[in-house]
């Protein structure tokens, strides 16, 4: 894989620690998290040192593995090889975060007797018996409304995936991406208030009414992981992480990736994110939220990668005309605006129709 000089000197980079690479989309990240692992395994990594590659997904983990093994070959072909000939492929480990944390879960399930079913997504008939529990003990509340339905198991999903697992935590949280795409309920939820009770008691009661059928959605399964792996003193540990799509992940899975870093004292973590890219509203690392909030001061850690490689310029200047309209996107402190290459090709069309005739 050709790379360019400012590729190169992020792949060939002898800082360690905490790092992140912001780019936009096309511009190599992955290909240079890949790059980057193999040279961790050459030049720094002892024989029993271990890399974990993370993607958010499994056709991203896939053409991981495509990549590396790509550069592997390449780097036989070149004779530039040392642990890619002792069976190296043994010290990395190229896995899905969603698929390591259920590992746990399963852990927790095992040791304490329970066979609990992982429901991906809470059914509206649940949300359904929850709302009508709660308002017989809550009270009325204009939100308690079936119409309410895909929202409040949005708003659910937002409360477990950031960890706000008591009412006053919740109460007094900033919560940010309401407005954004939302026109099944309400744009904005004050601090302390009523609505946020409510929702609050809803999702205890969701939880209480899954548990009945021995049912748990995904996100109280990755907070039990997350728990199970607290409790371990020698779970397994990696002495460098590469985490891709770094900016989908929620703020309980940025914890649980936190714990699996080695402690030695030339071990890193390298987060490779788009925040243009950013699709989930689960997502923790979003304007607002600096790397700070999970522990890492990012101040001269960070690179950019700028250039996209994929497209024409014309592309590149339709989009970024879309998303400079997207302010949440745009003043977030991990955006990066978009390099023009002379790639030329037509502007994309966009067809307008009044009906579907």
């Amino acid at each position: 894989m050709r790379l360019n000089i400012e590729q190169q000197k992020l792949v060939n980079s002898k800082n360690v620690g905490h790092q992140v690479i912001r780019g936009i989309a096309g511009s190599g990240k992955t290909t240079v998290g890949v790059c980057r692992a193999s040279y961790l395994l050459d030049n720094v990594c002892d024989k029993d040192d271990m890399i974990l590659f993370l993607t958010y997904n499994n056709s991203l983990k896939t053409y991981i593995k495509y990549l590396y093994k790509k550069t592997k070959d390449e780097l036989k072909e070149n004779q530039n090889i040392s642990f890619f000939d002792n069976n190296s492929d043994k010290n990395i480990k190229v896995s899905t975060i969603d698929s390591i944390m259920y590992g746990y879960f399963k852990a927790y399930c095992n040791e304490n007797g329970k066979d609990l079913i992982l429901e991906m997504q809470i059914k509206p008939a649940i949300m359904k018996q929850g709302i009508y529990n709660v308002r017989k003990t809550f009270g009325e509340s204009s939100i308690l409304n079936e119409n309410n339905i895909k929202f409040l198991r949005d708003e659910i999903a937002w409360i477990k995936a950031c960890r706000y697992i008591t009412l006053e935590k919740y109460q007094n949280c900033f919560r940010t991406g309401r407005s954004i795409g939302n026109n099944d309920g309400p744009s904005r939820l004050n601090r302390n208030s009523k609505s946020r009770e409510a929702i609050f008691r809803l999702m205890e009661e969701v939880d209480k009414l899954l548990m009945k059928e021995n049912k748990v959605d995904i996100f109280t399964a990755n907070i039990i992981a997350l728990d199970q792996i607290q409790r371990y003193k020698n779970h397994k540990r990696y002495k460098h992480i590469i985490i891709d799509e770094a900016q989908d992940l929620t703020k309980v899975q940025l914890d649980f990736i936190n714990i699996l870093r080695s402690d030695k004292e030339d071990s890193s973590i390298l987060f490779l994110a788009d925040v243009a890219q950013s699709i989930y509203p689960q997502a923790w690392l979003v304007k607002e939220r600096s790397f700070k909030t999970i522990g890492y001061d990012m101040t001269g850690k960070g690179s950019r990668l700028s250039k996209n490689y994929r497209t024409t310029t014309e592309i590149a200047e339709a989009a970024y005309s879309l998303l400079s309209k997207d302010i949440n996107i745009v003043e977030d402190e991990n955006f990066v605006k978009p390099s023009l290459l002379d790639k030329r090709g037509e502007y994309p069309i966009y067809t307008h129709f009044n009906n579907e005739e």
